[in-house]
């Protein structure tokens, strides 16, 4: 079996790799044209696979809600509905992160290298070579990961929405599982 994580940013890229088992690509498809979402299909076997889907949820109009559910009603067609789950960020990364620490925006700057802002952030988590121990030492609960309401935009998808403690496909890399088998008990 092979897992594939679509992500819309570097910085979920990081975090999935940081935490789960599988391939991982960067593909917004809340603007990916629909002619281009073909080329994403190419490179996703049709067989033997699960793809899960990460989106941000920050920066939802009509219009990019319609193209978002055609591109993924398009990776449902490839793949099978058995074989896709979608996971929603409430809103961002950084607000996930918020929520499955249990910490303010202050102390989550603070704990990757003094980031003086969202975008000082990002950059710190892309360039921290131990993200998965700074997460574990400042309480991040990966049962909590994307597991707030959905955008009520995507209710047409809601027979696909998982969170990371409903969903069997996720598998925690060893290092992860053993970090959180630590912190959990």
């Amino acid at each position: 079996m092979q897992y594939f994580f679509l992500v819309e940013g570097e910085t979920e890229q990081a975090l999935v790799n940081a935490l789960y088992i599988g391939q991982v690509k960067v593909v917004n498809l809340w603007c990916l044209p629909r002619r281009k979402i073909f080329t994403l299909l190419r490179v996703i076997p049709y067989k033997s696979v699960k793809v899960m889907v990460v989106c941000d949820t920050d920066r939802v109009d009509l219009l990019s809600c319609s193209n978002f559910i055609a591109n993924f009603n398009s990776l449902v067609s490839h793949v099978g509905a058995e074989n896709v789950a979608l996971f929603q960020q409430s809103g961002n990364l950084e607000h996930e992160l918020l929520y499955c620490m249990g910490i303010q925006r202050a102390r989550l700057w603070a704990i990757f290298n003094r980031a003086t802002g969202d975008a000082q952030l990002k950059k710190n988590i892309l360039s921290d070579r131990l993200l998965l121990q700074h997460l574990h030492s400042n309480g991040f609960d990966v049962d909590k990961l994307w597991g707030r309401p959905n955008c009520h935009h995507l209710n047409p998808l809601s027979a696909y929405t998982r969170t990371s403690k409903t969903c069997a496909w996720l598998q925690l890399r060893p290092e992860a599982k053993a970090l959180m088998k630590v912190r959990n008990g």
